[in-house]
């Protein structure tokens, strides 16, 4: 169901009064895991010169400059080296936005505030981002990645936003729209638009704190299965694990403060195919369901009907099922000349198959059709069999066509060369397969402390679990915790689930709405964090995202710090739309031992919070 139609089912009356619409969303996450977003370009500093090649980001450029681990300038900028670089990006490479950083800039922004500016006085409409203004958190190749994602999320953010106050409008919803952030807290859209990659993980966060709610139980594991992603969270007394490392996305590390959790490309909405060697894949893409554009389109399921009664070769792919849908989202896009072609006719035709769409533009292979890159843009949607099917062909969803879903169930079948029982039962072990291992990972990363991957031997004892395996040597796996299923195809994903865990699993009466129930119990609140530490040579160094100061004494260079600080805090959480923000700073020190057994200051921690409610909220 989608925000007009939900609205459209709220009594009228109630919509007037509304003060403050809480958005929780994983559009931002799921962009990332598929790789969606305006192309990005990169200008770094460095005194290395393979920093560009170790950051791995393409396009990426290096410039003159360069700060020694201590923030201290080793090397100034070239302005006219940074135009020349801009131009290239933009004008060759057709970057949307750039991203500036380098090594040891969270020390020290200086060289980076230079270069976005001289870049923005050129180009006043580009987009620019400093990775300090996005990561507070070092490791400057995990921190110019996190900018870069930044990025190319902006105009997929805007879009949302946009959409969703055309349609509250719509309807007469007035007060302040809010975003939920990926720690759970909310923030204007303003905000969210400056730093979308701060909502990664959005939608988790609010479905934990609603699966708290909506169960009481203060200590689980917390599964949200959406249409494309799967989320992992745990409970502990209560509250949503923080990640002090960062979220990890899509296989990459976002250096922002966010729910602890997994995220795997497992939805009811993802793709199902296999691979050459015949094993059954399900995602990461999200594509839509079969039953779905059926129902919209009758071509689709005549087209299905009549494919089902043939008879075909087993292939090497699942091609021969993609339908191709227009999307509204090319018309802003540069697209080659076959491309422009292809849109057109999805825009004249609605749906089409991608075997049809290739015969309309007199191409050879489906292959010249390019459909990973443009559905990857956007420019393009494809619809394919998925979970969403699976669950319709089994009678445990009635809500599409569920005649076109088993017509290309058996076409999927015949391309395999299997037949339609055996074909599901493979995709259900397959699914079950993908929620074990992420189950085990995110319950072994919380008890050992660090990232953890499954062995050969690992994934080994997982597929007898989940087979359920007769003969040999017998495995099983018990969690914990509870665990708690969330989000609207867990009724049919998780029916049984339990025995392969050993554990209660606890669906609540409302776990296709706990992401609302989360969005609006989240307040505003804003982090801001200073360090001190001991100078290279006397006296100490105030570190912050804006500034770098250098003090005589530690006294000194802590009252500097705290006002900073707290100034900082409060700045960001007024620019979040908090209304009259209380500020708090905690300090922390780090002490570590001389080889003679004394102690030695390492540094000192300043962490500044600032929360309230939002204005209308508050009012």
């Amino acid at each position: 169901i989608g925000i007009n139609e939900a609205l459209g089912k709220l009594p009228a009356e109630y919509l007037k009064t509304v003060q403050v619409t809480s958005l929780s969303t994983t559009l931002a996450t799921n962009a990332i895991v598929e790789g969606r977003g305006s192309k990005v370009g990169t200008i770094l500093y460095s005194p290395f010169e393979r920093f560009a090649e170790d950051a791995g980001l393409s396009p990426c450029l290096q410039v003159k400059g360069a700060l020694d681990i201590s923030g201290a300038v080793l090397e100034d900028i070239d302005p006219d080296e940074v135009l020349a670089a801009a131009e290239m990006l933009v004008q060759k490479e057709k970057c949307m936005a750039l991203c500036v950083g380098g090594y040891a800039s969270l020390r020290n922004p200086e060289l980076s505030m230079k270069i976005k500016a001289l870049i923005r006085d050129k180009y006043p409409d580009l987009c620019v981002i400093c990775s300090h203004d996005i990561s507070q958190k070092l490791n400057a190749v995990n921190s110019l990645k996190t900018a870069a994602a930044n990025a190319r999320l902006i105009p997929v953010i805007g879009s949302l936003i946009h959409s969703v106050r055309k349609a509250l409008e719509s309807y007469g919803v007035g007060g302040r729209l809010m975003i939920v952030k990926g720690d759970g807290t909310c923030v204007n859209t303003d905000a969210a638009l400056e730093r979308p990659i701060e909502t990664v993980l959005s939608g988790p966060a609010s479905s934990v704190s609603g699966a708290r709610l909506l169960t009481g139980i203060k200590d689980a594991i917390v599964a949200d299965v959406g249409g494309t992603t799967t989320d992992i969270a745990v409970l502990k007394d209560g509250l949503v694990d923080i990640s002090l490392n960062g979220a990890l996305v899509g296989g990459s590390v976002m250096q922002i403060n966010a729910v602890s959790i997994n995220t795997s490309g497992l939805g009811g909405d993802s793709r199902i195919s296999f691979s050459r060697d015949r094993h059954i894949t399900v995602g990461p893409v999200r594509n839509v369901p079969v039953c779905v554009v059926a129902a919209e389109y009758p071509s689709v399921a005549d087209k299905l009907k009549d494919m089902s009664g043939r008879s075909f070769q087993t292939a090497q792919d699942t091609s021969l099922l993609d339908v191709l849908l227009y999307s509204p989202f090319c018309e802003r896009l540069s697209l080659s000349v076959d491309e422009s072609r292809l849109c057109r006719v999805l825009k004249e035709k609605g749906a089409m198959f991608a075997s049809d769409a290739r015969e309309e533009l007199g191409l050879a292979s489906n292959e010249l059709l390019h459909l990973p890159a443009l559905e990857a843009a956007g420019a393009i949607r494809r619809c394919h069999l998925t979970p969403t099917d699976i669950f319709h062909i089994q009678g445990k969803m009635n809500r599409w066509d569920t005649g076109s879903a088993v017509n290309a169930l058996s076409v999927f079948a015949m391309l395999l060369g299997t037949d339609t029982e055996d074909l599901t039962e493979r995709i259900w072990r397959q699914i079950r397969y993908m929620l074990l291992s992420q189950l085990l990972q995110r319950e072994l990363t919380d008890e050992t402390g660090r990232e953890c991957s499954l062995s050969g031997e690992a994934e080994y004892m997982l597929r007898g679990i989940t087979d359920e395996r007769k003969g040999g040597v017998a495995f099983s796996l018990s969690l914990p915790h509870p665990l708690i299923a969330i989000g609207a195809p867990v009724k049919d994903m998780f029916d049984g689930f339990g025995k392969y865990v050993n554990t209660e699993v606890v669906i609540p009466e409302h776990a296709d709405v706990a992401n609302a129930v989360g969005a609006v119990s989240g307040e505003i609140i804003a982090r801001e964090t200073v360090y001190i530490r001991p100078g290279n040579e006397t006296g100490y160094v105030v570190y912050s995202s804006q500034k770098r100061i250098e003090e005589n004494t530690l006294s000194g260079a802590t009252a500097t710090g705290l006002e900073l600080c707290k100034e900082l805090a409060r700045a960001k959480s007024l620019a979040a739309g908090a209304l009259d923000p209380l500020v708090r700073v905690t300090v922390k020190d780090r002490i570590s031992h001389t080889a003679d057994g004394g102690l030695l200051f390492v540094e000192r921690l300043l962490t500044g919070q600032g929360a309230g409610a939002s204005i209308e909220a508050k009012q």
